[in-house]
This record gives structure tokens, C-alpha cells and sequence, in this order.
């Protein structure tokens, strides 16, 4: 079964631009508040091309941990990548990084309810893809789980949705083996999204456009 990149890696890579501000993910950094390091650490992450850096309430204690920050300057000092440093430094902490390098942010988030918020990123970010391309979703999507979104997210990438203008319903069914194609509408399996690997998923749907699956 696939896994939820966040949970496992606890840090995630996003572009704050194209989140909604008033809602979700775009909310919660929106109201995170700034969090000012000491001036050596500030400048540990500068080279790692964060300038600008946030924490909510949970995170700033975690924060306040001289030897969890302590390790955190030696592995930077070690060349070590910033997800990897995050990664290991913060492995028994409940607390994700999220990192926007075009805007050399950063925002430690520890809060419960921050870190679902985050949880549903993946949800949020295909919604706003099918809103882009005015494609419907329709069905039992309510019965997905975060992996689920995920795989969404993954498959339906912008340049895979342009390959298929003829697609404008995507459907989310628990009574089909895995994708059922009638044009104009895509049907696809909620156990698919939730045990199959993207490619697979993404080769499927090809298939049965193509007319080589049969449903």
C-alpha cells in the first residue's frame, strides 16, 4: 500500500502562491506566526536558502530544546541536505517542515490540528487542479483516505490532464475492479487509488481510454 509522503518524510516541498490564503493549507502558514532563531542558526539556514522561517505554538517549544537545535547546527555544518538534517534531528517529534524555495520559507508546524490540515495538502492541491480545468468529481470520494489523494495528485499532473481534454468527470466508484472509461466521464476505483502505485494507475487509465481495458 502506497504511503503518505508527509507522515513518512515529515517535510514537504509546496508553492505557498498556489494555495487558497482563506482556507486550508493556505490558512494555516497564513497564520502561523514568524520565529527568530539565534543569529548563528539564522545564518545555518540561510545556507540552505531559508531566509524566512515560522513555527506554530507546539513547534516553538520543540524549538526551545537546546540539544535538539544543538544537533540541528552540526548536521548543517556537515553539509548535510535540509530534509535529511530535518528528517533525522526531529525523528521522534511530532512536527512537520513545510519549505517554499521560491519564497525561502519555511514553517515548522507541530500543532495537531496543523499537521492534518497538512495531511489533506494533497486534497486540497487536486481540487484545485480540477478546478483549473474545469473537470467535475463526482462519487464516493468522501470515502478517501489521505494516500488515496495523494495518488489523485500524482496521476493527474497538469500535463497529464492536457494529454486528455476529453476527460470532464472524474468519478470515484467502490462497485468497479479499477477505471471505467465513458466518454466524457472516468470512473475509478476507490481500492486502485488506495493500494496501486501511480503508474500503474495512470497506465490503467490510458488503457481503458484507449479501448485495451475491458470493464
Amino acid at each position: 500500500m502506497p504511503k503518505l509522503r508527509i507522515a513518512e518524510h515529515k517535510w514537504l516541498f509546496i508553492e505557498q502562491d498556489k494555495l487558497n490564503p482563506n482556507i486550508g493549507c493556505g490558512l494555516c502558514l497564513k497564520r502561523t506566526p514568524q520565529y527568530h532563531f539565534p543569529d548563528a542558526l539564522q545564518r545555518v539556514f540561510q545556507t540552505y536558502q531559508i531566509k524566512q522561517i515560522f513555527a506554530d505554538k507546539s513547534a516553538q517549544q520543540i524549538l526551545e530544546d537546546i540539544n535538539v537545535i544543538r544537533q540541528f547546527y552540526n548536521n548543517a555544518n556537515a553539509k548535510m541536505l535540509l530534509s535529511d538534517n530535518f528528517r533525522i534531528t526531529f525523528a521522534h517529534y511530532p512536527i512537520y517542515l513545510i519549505i517554499d524555495k521560491t519564497k525561502q520559507s519555511a514553517w515548522f508546524l507541530a500543532d495537531a490540528e496543523n499537521r492534518l490540515i497538512f495531511n489533506n495538502y494533497y486534497k486540497e492541491m487536486f481540487l484545485t487542479i480540477c478546478s483549473k480545468f474545469g473537470i467535475a468529481l463526482a462519487g464516493s470520494y468522501a470515502r478517501l483516505i489521505e494516500v488515496g489523494w495523494q495518488n489523485l495528485y500524482d496521476v493527474f499532473d497538469e500535463d497529464f490532464i492536457k494529454s486528455l481534454p476529453m476527460i470532464k468527470t472524474i468519478e470515484i466508484m467502490t462497485n468497479i475492479p479499477d477505471v471505467r472509461w465513458r466518454n466524457p466521464n472516468l470512473s475509478i476505483s476507490i481500492s486502485l487509488l488506495h493500494l496501486a502505485n501511480p503508474e500503474e494507475i495512470r497506465q490503467t487509465i490510458i488503457n481503458a481510454i484507449s479501448g485495451k481495458a475491458v470493464n
